[in-house]
């Protein structure tokens, strides 16, 4: 409110007040105590105040417009595009609810993201580059691989699906293996919940494990496996054991290990025992024991009712205890490498 239209207020409020009383004491009286001529000064002062106002419009109306100076209007007008995508209309109305609508959107954008991130090896998946090789760089296991080169090549493991890198053995003991889990110096950590075993972690490049998924979606293409259990310990003696039949469940029935068949190697048989087991970390209890066996045997198997008789998903350590990734029947201690490999018979 205007300063100046203050009193005049209060005069108008003073002069209201006296009539309102006079007109109280005449019908308290009876008599005429003077209140017609309060109205005729009410309504000299009320003609004033017009006059007021009439003046005070006036003279708001002679008052300049406030004038930008010249440097600022100058350097407005240079503002780089990227500075006027940046600037933000102040004058625009805001509308709440499309401004709700549009960060519900991100939202909900971001958590589907986030879900359908997962923990796949790195380097499986096939890069551009690769794929504009065509089919002649791809294989469909990895016992077509011309080179016999032990390394990383893109495998179709079925005739509808996409072609994915697999680390392919060559040398081990013999040619075509798929790698399935490795193990060489302690870099990856192995004690991991359902989810990433389920998925896979690691690197191609490095340790890794393949998954659980993706493990029993190849051991269960229509045809016959084998699997092959090749370790060293930390005194660099090499053993392997090799099984010439492998079954494996799905996530269904928590990953069963069905069955694994006839046993030739020098590494000694640590893993017929695990048969009939479901896979357990320490978030997905499954074993048959009174305790989660992945707790305290600080990795992630096939646990039976006394949770081991091999551990290769135990901690890596050049010790002897039940939390070493061991292979009992090799020796007690843990082992500085280990590779788990698949290969298709028929």
């Amino acid at each position: 409110m205007s300063i100046q239209r203050i009193p005049i207020i209060v005069t108008v409020i003073c002069i209201l007040s006296n009539l309102n009383q006079c007109a109280a004491e005449e019908s308290q009286n009876g008599c005429v105590c003077g209140c017609g001529f309060g109205f005729e000064v009410l309504l000299t002062k009320l003609e004033h105040i017009e006059e007021k106002l009439e003046a005070l419009k006036k003279w708001q109306e002679s008052i300049p417009e406030p004038q930008v100076h010249s440097k600022c209007t100058k350097e407005s007008t240079s503002l780089s595009k990227t500075e006027e995508h940046k600037a933000i209309d102040v004058s625009a109305p805001m509308d709440v609810t499309e401004t709700a609508t549009k960060a519900a959107v991100v939202g909900q954008t971001l958590k589907q993201s986030s879900e359908k991130k997962t923990n796949l090896p790195l380097g499986i998946i096939a890069t551009p580059e690769q794929l504009a090789y065509g089919e002649d760089q791809i294989y469909s296991s990895c016992l077509e691989v011309p080179s016999k080169v032990t390394g990383k090549y893109l495998i179709r493991l079925s005739d509808d699906a996409e072609p994915v890198n697999l680390l392919c053995d060559m040398q081990s003991v013999d040619v075509g293996w798929i790698v399935v889990q490795h193990r060489f110096n302690g870099s990856e950590r192995f004690y991991r919940g359902w989810d990433d075993y389920r998925d896979g972690f690691g690197s191609l490049d490095g340790e890794f494990w393949l998954g659980l998924d993706r493990i029993s979606s190849i051991l269960n293409n229509g045809g016959q496996w084998e699997i092959m259990f090749w370790l060293m310990n930390f005194q660099r003696q090499i053993r392997y054991a090799k099984f010439n039949n492998i079954l494996l469940g799905n996530a269904t029935d928590g990953y069963t290990l069905k069955q694994v068949g006839k046993y030739s190697g020098n590494a000694g048989d640590s893993i017929s025992p695990h048969n009939g087991m479901k896979f357990t970390t320490f978030d997905r209890d499954n074993d048959p024991a009174r305790y989660n066996c992945a707790k305290k045997h600080r990795g992630g198997w096939w646990y039976h009712k006394t949770c081991v008789s091999s551990n290769l998903n135990g901690e890596y350590k050049n010790a002897i205890n039940d939390q070493a990734n061991n292979w009992p029947t090799m020796g007690s201690a843990g082992l500085m490498q280990s590779k788990i490999m698949i290969r298709q018979i028929n």
